[in-house]
């Protein structure tokens, strides 16, 4: 989803599929001097950059199978001489969804993680890449907004990482997430350690005097003991890797032991965190 602020409300249905989400963006707001906002389904990852114009992606989840069925709602509904318009208002789901697994493999595969690892290009099904990409884009979602969060309390945040490489893919992130604003911070090595708010690190310690750790990536603390003076240790991981999910559930074990109170937060498909019980 997308909110673009311009100068009066309207809400923009669909764009010419002939032309590039950009392009389409761009052309309207030209004719229409007038606009202050348009939402549109029609945006499609890496986030399109366009001229004086602030853009929002909200991504929202949902369950792959709900997905399906809107699918098969969708070509129900619509008046279009589409064979699979055809086939949906001729066939029950099971039948309709039989044959496109036979014929179009790559609608039926995860829609979402193909929006997001592919920019929306249906050419194949999605495979394990394509999930290990697009969690990392929805994962790199949270970060800014828990670390912006972090800052109006007014605590300094470290974040601790796996790799140089990640520690440079993060570094990039916080200050190009918005158009209109960034994240003051620096990586460790970066000028002066203890003068930053938020501090990019794959080292151990403290040095920026942070109230609040991030560990992403697969990064754990050496010591679990060694952080009772933080107000938080948030440890971010994929729930649906396997591998990570045990290691989350390890730092779990050893986070009690070393006499912290240990609470299991989910990220919602609207982008929130819940609190598990």
């Amino acid at each position: 989803m997308v909110l673009m602020i311009k100068k009066t409300l309207l809400a923009l249905a669909a764009l010419v599929a002939a032309f590039s989400f950009a392009q389409a963006q761009t052309g309207f707001v030209s004719d229409h001097a007038d606009v202050q906002a348009i939402s549109s389904h029609h945006i499609r990852y890496p986030k399109p950059v366009l001229p004086n114009t602030v853009i929002f992606d909200w991504c929202f989840l949902r369950h792959p199978l709900d997905r399906l069925q809107s699918l098969y709602s969708y070509f129900q509904r619509i008046d279009s001489a589409d064979p699979l318009c055809r086939l949906a208002r001729q066939e029950p789901a099971r039948i309709f969804f039989k044959k496109l697994v036979e014929s179009a493999p790559h609608l039926v595969s995860n829609v979402q993680v193909t929006f997001l690892a592919n920019g929306g290009a249906f050419t194949r099904p999605a495979d394990t890449p394509d999930v290990e990409i697009a969690a990392d884009i929805f994962a790199k979602m949270a970060i800014p907004g828990l670390v912006e969060k972090s800052l109006q309390r007014g605590w300094r945040a470290a974040i601790k990482t796996d790799s140089s490489e990640r520690s440079d893919t993060l570094d990039t992130l916080l200050w190009t997430y918005d158009d209109q604003s960034f994240l003051a911070h620096a990586q460790a090595g970066d000028g002066k350690a203890e003068d930053q708010p938020v501090l990019i690190t794959v080292e151990e310690g403290n040095p920026n005097s942070a109230q609040i750790f991030f560990y992403v990536g697969g990064a754990m603390p050496a010591d679990w003991g060694c952080l009772s003076d933080l107000a938080r240790v948030v440890l971010l991981f994929d729930g649906r890797d396997g591998e990570a999910l045990a290691k989350a559930r390890a730092a779990w074990k050893d986070a009690k032991t070393a006499g912290h109170d240990v609470t299991y937060w989910k990220e919602t498909p609207g982008g929130k965190f819940e609190k598990q019980n």
